[in-house]
């Protein structure tokens, strides 16, 4: 390890990095940590390297084994107390090829990109061998740096495949990575998992191509009732996504809907043991849907969702949609006069429940436009308007107007979306005739027109 540690030197010199120590393995082990080293090592793990950061309370190292499964191990020392914050295999290279850890806690810089960073970083070397010999170079490396008590993600380079991601809050910086050579490929704006303790590098979007292809950035929520949080779940996990809080509900893209935790989760809260999130399955397309709340990670602080369930109507035949921000894609076709259950409000839609009585299915979770529901049912409008105009003592051919008469006129009643009205017409033969109209809110007569009669 000492030749490849000599050409680390080199290499972090060539690129500039700012007063770097990479020291290889070359500091004491505090006695704490030694035991929690040897627990590692016990499991059939060899220690490859390690380092501790400066003066500050970090100390990591890297394992292989045989098989070539890698694990890196950081620990923190907390008032005198040494402890393990991670133990992670997904979080730097795998394979047999040889490893490195390094630090330097004055920062990185990188003249050839630009890019500087002052707070303190610990990088992760793999060679090109897994052996020491005159061939042995590094091949590839990935860096964390630590910002509010935390290590992220921050920059992957791999020679071999000429490509270097510098992630620089919602943008992925991607070039060429040949040394001396640096050269612009794209830049990508997207979500990705950047905390050590979630990251997953083979999920990564390493190339610009698949960046372009996968990373989407999370989007505004309209106003209304819901409001999103964004949380960092643990990296490479999947999940089962519902329509609803609970396995019964209706699951989407054929029973196969899932969210991956390795990009951006909106998170809107939570009922009976299930959260109601929104995630990304392309570029064009999202979805609204229910995932065990067990996945959140721990400490995440997720307020419960409070629905005031309220009864309306579809007014015309629609269409439920668990996209409602990009695609609209259908989740469940809603005939016209259907009731379904008002959960909450975001922007122009409304968020419902609905059971398809007639098929048995099974209930469903999703968007319509507010403009397709009514509160009142059209019966319900029919007979307010008909109680107003027996109300008013109407004279019909020197008789009373009675109930007889407004339902002989066989009254219909058209929706306003726009202005959420009802207005019920009474038509007597082409004689008499009455236009009603019904505030749909709460069911108030807001005028007559009488045209003729």
């Amino acid at each position: 390890m000492k030749r490849m540690t000599a050409m680390l030197l080199t290499l972090a010199l060539c690129m500039g990095a700012a007063g770097a120590a990479w020291a290889a393995g070359d500091q004491e082990i505090p006695e704490a940590i030694g035991g929690m080293i040897n627990a590692v090592t016990a499991q059939g793990f060899h220690l490859a390297d390690y380092t501790r950061l400066g003066n500050l309370d970090w100390f990591f190292a890297v394992f292989q084994n045989d098989r070539g499964h890698n694990l890196l191990t950081i620990y923190q020392q907390k008032n005198g107390i040494w402890k393990e914050y991670l133990r992670s295999d997904s979080a730097l290279p795998q394979g047999t090829k040889l490893l490195s850890v390094s630090q330097d806690e004055h920062g990185y810089d990188h003249d050839l990109l630009g890019l500087s960073v002052q707070t303190p970083v610990f990088i992760v070397w793999q060679a090109n061998s897994d052996q020491e010999d005159e061939t042995e170079y590094p091949e590839r490396y990935v860096i964390y740096t630590l910002r509010d008590g935390k290590w992220l993600l921050l920059y992957w380079e791999d020679f071999d495949n000429d490509t270097s991601l510098w992630v620089s809050g919602d943008q992925l910086i991607y070039n060429g990575a040949f040394p001396g050579e640096y050269h612009s490929k794209g830049t990508v704006r997207g979500s990705i998992q950047r905390d050590v303790r979630y990251v997953n590098l083979s999920s990564l979007p390493l190339t610009y191509k698949e960046a372009r292809q996968r990373l989407t950035d999370a989007p505004a929520i309209p106003a209304g009732e819901l409001t999103a949080q964004k949380i960092k779940f643990t990296g490479g996990q999947k999940y089962p996504v519902y329509s609803g809080p609970g396995d019964h509900y209706l699951r989407a893209n054929n029973d196969k809907a899932a969210v991956s935790t390795n990009d951006w989760i909106q998170v809107f809260g939570k009922e009976n043991g299930w959260i109601l999130i929104q995630y990304a399955i392309d570029k064009d397309h999202m979805r609204f849907g229910w995932i065990s709340a067990k996945a959140l990670p721990k400490n995440a602080q997720v307020e419960k969702l409070h629905f005031d369930a309220v009864r309306v109507y579809t007014v015309i035949e629609t269409t439920l949609t668990d996209d409602p921000l990009f695609s609209g894609a259908l989740l469940a076709a809603v005939p016209e006069g259907n009731y379904v259950t008002w959960l909450s409000a975001m922007g122009d839609w409304a968020y419902v429940e609905w059971i398809d009585d007639e098929s048995a299915g099974k209930p469903v979770r999703g968007f319509l436009p507010i403009g397709h529901l009514a509160h009142l049912e059209q019966e319900a409008a029919i007979a307010l308007a008909m109680d107003y105009l027996l109300s008013q003592a109407r004279m019909i051919d020197g008789r009373p107007l009675d109930e007889y008469a407004l339902r002989e006129a066989d009254p219909t009643a058209e929706y306003d979306q726009e202005n959420h009205e009802w207005t019920v017409t009474f038509d007597l033969n082409r004689d008499y005739a009455w236009y009603v109209t019904v505030d749909d809110t709460n069911g108030a007569v807001l005028g007559m027109d009488v045209p003729h009669g």
